[in-house]
């Protein structure tokens, strides 16, 4: 004679499994968070890091046009630079993302807003007579409509 289990005792087994199953995919979940909370915080300071260089090459650039006369500023292109400004930025840092300068002082010969994207990340840089602000931005593409 087999033993048989009776139904409190199968329910009492299926409840621990399930138990177990609930606690394995909850520590799964919060290992996936922090893992990528960890990987866009690392991403996000690299990509800082980047734009400071790109904003590092500009300045030195513009010590240069203005010992020529001229400025690394052309509000009529969108990206904001004056042509050869980005072969030459290329010439001094290696970087993947895109950079649009929104904004420069004439008189002060500076930078005044920085815009560099990079993957998901953005970068923006302000500045005004008092103070600098560096802003890094994780973008998400909602929609992406095209014909």
């Amino acid at each position: 004679m087999g033993y048989r289990m009776g139904r409190q005792e199968e329910s009492i087994k299926f409840g621990r499994v399930l138990k177990i199953i609930l606690i394995i995919i909850g520590v799964l979940i919060i290992c996936a968070a922090v893992f990528f909370s960890f990987y866009i915080r690392v991403n996000a300071k690299q990509c800082l890091r980047d734009a400071k260089n790109v904003h590092m090459a500009l300045n030195s650039i513009e010590i240069e046009y203005y010992a020529q006369g001229k400025s690394i500023y052309d509000p009529t292109r969108y990206s904001g630079l004056a042509p050869g400004v980005q072969d030459a930025v290329s010439n001094l840092v290696e970087n993947e993302g895109r950079y649009r300068l929104l904004g420069y002082d004439d008189q002060n010969h500076r930078i005044t807003v920085l815009q560099y994207r990079n993957g998901f990340y953005e970068v923006n840089y302000y500045a005004s007579p008092t103070e600098e602000v560096w802003e890094v931005n994780y973008l998400m593409n909602i929609y992406h409509l095209s014909d």
